[in-house]
């Protein structure tokens, strides 16, 4: 746990993207172009037949490589998803030092292209809602916000788990890679350079474009402002997949979330928004979740209405 200059409603942690792709201004880190797989399924069975027929003969390298191509059904995830990704952070409140539990949900959509066990998923946010226990404060995050986070491209794969109690069923884990994101911020080394405080920095811009430094958000209730941060998180998704036999495809998938978030305030309009504040992810793994059901179209729902938080 350590101490940084931010405010725990600004816990606005999701799976997003690694940097964001607008045309100015330049900046060192960009989004990986995951592309497509270098080495295609049927090249690798390929390659193992030809492994092992250089060792055991051409029936046997024959049998590899079709074991290899044809070996494991994959379940189907090629679709269009809507996904909510909910994570929590903790914090105690500044001036009144009341510890305050933060719940942050993100809704995306997002495409889901496969090949085999290899995975993309490209999303974009539709909506980050935010609320507190107790509910003494409630960020207000803008449309211009949300509207400045481009779609994004991350890798996924799945892989095979033991299935010893059923042979007509097949289970598998997702996995979402691990990666890093940043925003209105530009960093060389995202996983070990430190977030700068001063708005004169090179490495900030103004990526909701409003005329500040970072991106903005307000508060109402206590503390109240406006602010403009910067904020960088890393996450990797997990899920188990269970499919039967002539089973064609996936519809819904849940799992968990592992994630870490830093986030520094540039300005604020009210001084008690720039108090240093004691703020930490809690162990609980079932406050960090995710879930997937599929869509028939990539429009995004509308967003939340924002409650009146509670007076102290």
């Amino acid at each position: 746990m350590c101490l940084i200059k931010l405010n725990f409603v600004f816990a606005i942690c999701f799976s997003s993207m690694f940097a964001c792709e607008l045309e100015a201004p330049t900046r060192r880190a960009i989004a990986p172009d995951y592309g497509l797989p270098s080495l295609r399924f049927e090249e690798a069975g390929e390659a193992a037949g030809k492994e092992v027929a250089e060792e055991g003969g051409e029936e046997a390298g024959e049998a590899a490589g079709e074991e290899a191509n044809y070996g494991t059904e994959w379940p189907n995830l090629k679709g269009l998803w809507q996904i909510e990704h909910v994570t929590t952070m903790r914090s105690e409140l500044p001036v009144i030092m009341e510890e305050v539990e933060t719940k942050i949900q993100a809704t995306m959509l997002a495409e889901l292209t496969q090949d085999q066990n290899e995975l993309w998923l490209h999303h974009k946010i539709c909506d980050v809602h935010m609320s507190n226990t107790p509910a003494y404060n409630q960020t207000i995050i803008p449309d211009l916000f949300i509207e400045s986070l481009p779609i994004k491209t991350r890798k996924a794969h799945l892989s095979m788990l033991e299935s010893p109690n059923s042979m007509e069923v097949d289970k598998f884990e997702l996995i979402v890679d691990y990666w890093h994101d940043l925003r209105s911020i530009s960093l060389d080394n995202p996983q070990q350079d430190p977030l700068p405080s001063d708005a004169s920095d090179p490495r900030i811009f103004d990526q909701d474009q409003d005329g500040k430094p970072g991106l903005t958000a307000h508060l109402i209730g206590f503390p109240e402002g406006a602010v403009s941060l910067i904020q960088k998180s890393s996450d990797e998704w997990r899920a188990q997949i269970s499919t039967i036999e002539n089973q064609s495809s996936i519809n819904e998938i849940s799992g968990s979330i592992t994630w870490q978030e830093e986030q520094q305030i540039i300005e604020a309009s009210n001084d008690v928004l720039l108090i240093e504040v004691r703020r930490w992810v809690p162990e609980e793994s079932e406050l960090h979740y995710f879930e997937m059901k599929r869509i028939d179209d990539f429009v995004c729902p509308p967003r939340r209405e924002i409650a009146r938080p509670q007076s102290k």
